[in-house]
């Protein structure tokens, strides 16, 4: 570095001096006879108080910052890349470092099935087949379609009947992908009766956004349609699933790690800097 050739060559000027004055004029050889001759000017020349304490270290940084404004100056080209680039790359990384990502809240999201399938692929409810009879003297499979068209009259859906639940889920899921499968297989239905009371089984997927509480909704539209033998829709009473606020632990946790993360490449990108500016070509 440059701190450290400038102690160099004070340490060689040391040594020079000190052997310099070992000489005495008699003990001269002939081939340095001219330095004697002129030793009244280099008298003259040589400094008679030698610089201690800040004005030492003043004139180190004064000839440090008058070589390195030289040396810019003849090599220009250099010294704009030397300046700006590592200001830039501070810049961009603590612009990077405050783009961390953190849980924040959600809009609430209206529970039906207006969520899942689209125009080209429709959502799919399977519904396991049986001989009971639903509020309208309809089969399981047209009530639960009848409820969802309620729910969300515009929706692209199908309504799958199969013998076996279970076994039509695992072995679509094989077939189609689970993500697949998640997306536009959100639910599932199938009759139950615990004590001759007719009760529900309701299956849903979790890969869906909400397919839990979707599944209790329309299972609940079910039951109180059937057992009160009149048409009830849920969505008249706004259900919604707004997300869990922010505990205070999670808040501190989330901003002591992005406070940790932004000082850590703030003082990195401090050393860099500097380093950039000041070490030699």
């Amino acid at each position: 570095s440059i701190t450290t050739m400038e102690e160099v060559f004070l340490k060689v000027g040391d040594i020079a001096n000190e052997r310099l004055k070992a000489f005495k004029d008699e003990d001269l050889p002939e081939s340095t006879e001219h330095i004697a001759d002129d030793d009244t000017y280099l008298r003259q020349l040589r400094v008679e108080r030698r610089l201690t304490g800040m004005a030492y270290y003043r004139q180190h940084a004064n000839a440090m910052f008058r070589k390195r404004a030289i040396y810019f100056y003849r090599r220009w080209t250099q010294f704009i890349p030397q300046l700006f680039i590592p200001i830039a790359y501070m810049a961009l990384l603590v612009w990077a470092s405050t783009l961390a990502p953190t849980a924040v809240e959600q809009d609430p999201l209206t529970i039906s099935m207006a969520t899942y399938g689209d125009s080209k692929n429709p959502a799919h409810v399977y519904v396991q087949e049986d001989s009971s009879v639903w509020y309208g003297d309809q089969s399981l499979g047209d009530y639960m379609k009848t409820i969802i068209m309620d729910q969300a009259p515009k929706e692209n859906l199908e309504i799958d009947l199969t013998s076996n639940l279970t076994t039509t889920v695992l072995k679509e899921t094989n077939k189609q992908g689970s993500r697949k499968f998640g997306i536009y297989n959100p639910v599932g239905f199938a009759n139950l009766k615990i004590f001759g009371i007719p009760c529900m089984n309701a299956f849903f997927e979790n890969f869906g956004i909400h397919t839990p509480p979707l599944a209790v909704n329309l299972g609940d539209m079910a039951l109180m349609r059937n057992a009160l033998n009149r048409s009830i829709n849920l969505k008249n009473f706004g259900i919604h699933t707004p997300p869990l606020a922010l505990n205070l632990g999670d808040m501190a946790l989330m901003r002591n790690a992005l406070n940790r993360s932004i000082n850590l490449k703030v003082s990195f990108l401090k050393v860099f800097s500097s380093k950039f500016l000041t070490s030699p070509l």
